[in-house]
């Protein structure tokens, strides 16, 4: 898991550019059940608040975040060999 903090006014901008992970093995297909990454946020009254769940091979996500604070988090059922992802994040202007 990785905790990304912006300084207090700025918000955090994530991009995955490229995720090639396991999308199921003994669940059904979308459910994300054995590897995936999951972002979360802190949404002034609501704290982990999931944005997304992604799995499987896709090419580009982007989310900027509400508040200051953002959470990403990858699993994996570690019996497989993929890819893996590529990300960034970069701290955007104030708001």
């Amino acid at each position: 898991m990785w905790t990304i903090i912006a300084p207090q006014g700025y918000r955090v901008q994530f991009i995955i550019h490229w995720l090639g992970i396991e999308d199921h093995r003994y669940s059904r297909p979308g459910t994300c059940g054995d590897d995936n990454v999951v972002v979360t946020e802190d949404r002034g009254t609501e704290v982990g608040a999931n944005v997304v769940k992604l799995c499987g091979c896709q090419r580009l996500f982007k989310h900027v975040s509400f508040n200051k604070k953002m959470w990403v988090s990858f699993s994996s059922y570690k019996k497989a060999n993929w890819p893996g992802f590529y990300a960034t994040y970069q701290v955007l202007g104030e708001f």
